[in-house]
């Protein structure tokens, strides 16, 4: 399968891919109009290089690859539920790309077999850590005639964080989030608990760093911020390629391929472009 670069289809997306990167290089992260992509790159580096802590310059776990489990992207033919993967790429927001910052997130604080924990708030606060909407990078609303304050442009990313993580729960079971303890009981968005990337609705586990059965993806591609260049579909397709390298012996790792169905009865992912 190959897909045309000229074709009506791939033009226009084409231009929708250049309008929604100038937006996001055009999102600031404060008062100050700091480009947020800048803010966002700097606190995914401290927390890849230092652990994300505020203020610790000591040295953190540095993980050269950030490893997934297998069944986020690939399940047996007789199962009736799809892998994570489908499920979140039918989703519009945040969920796929926060799902995969909070595995990026864990693996930079915790080693293997050790017990995963939250320490991030929705907002920004004056805790020991950055906020989830200080790693997140998403543009302002473009229907916007003209661009929003700062503050508001932070508490809709703050919102799009808080639905994503509902969807999380309550779509995806990949995320547990717990209730509030005091006055009347809600969810508490600032204590939510990360669930196993093979969880399903019928079947979840704690959040535990993969050891076996498991791919990779390079830090890089959270430290350089493809994980929000990417469209959905994009990220898809190379976790789907970065799993099929993972079965290939080291040797002929240079090639590799997903055939159509492999795609369709395990990976359940439907075709995109154009067949030449």
């Amino acid at each position: 399968m190959s897909i045309s670069t000229n074709s009506p289809s791939a033009m226009i997306a084409r231009d929708r891919r250049l309008h929604a990167l100038n937006a996001l290089e055009q999102a600031v992260g404060g008062r100050d109009a700091w480009p947020l992509h800048e803010v966002v790159t700097d606190n995914l580096r401290h927390l890849w290089k230092n652990g994300g802590r505020k203020g610790d310059d000591n040295a953190g776990l540095q993980p050269s690859a950030i490893w997934i489990r297998n069944g986020f992207v690939w399940t047996t033919a007789e199962d009736a539920h799809k892998p994570a993967l489908p499920r979140l790429i039918q989703s519009k927001g945040l969920q796929l790309r926060l799902y995969l910052l909070m595995i990026f997130d864990a693996q930079c604080r915790h080693e293997a077999k050790h017990r995963v924990r939250n320490v991030r708030p929705v907002s920004t606060s004056n805790g020991s850590f950055k906020s989830w909407g200080e790693l997140v990078l998403s543009a302002p609303d473009h229907k916007d005639e003209r661009p929003a304050a700062w503050q508001i442009v932070r508490r809709r990313r703050e919102r799009q964080i808080r639905e994503a993580m509902l969807a999380l729960e309550t779509k995806h079971r990949l995320l547990d989030i717990g209730m509030t303890t005091t006055g009347r009981q809600r969810r508490d968005f600032d204590k939510p608990t990360l669930l196993a990337e093979d969880s399903s609705p019928d079947a979840q586990a704690r959040y535990t760093v993969a050891e076996e059965q498991r791919f990779s993806v390079p830090s890089e591609f959270f430290t350089n911020l493809w994980i929000f260049a990417l469209t959905d579909t994009e990220l898809s397709c190379y976790l789907a390629l970065q799993w099929a390298r993972s079965a290939v012996p080291t040797a002929h790792s240079g090639s590799f391929y997903v055939v159509s169905r492999q795609r369709e009865a395990h990976l359940r992912l439907r075709a995109t472009g154009n067949r030449a």
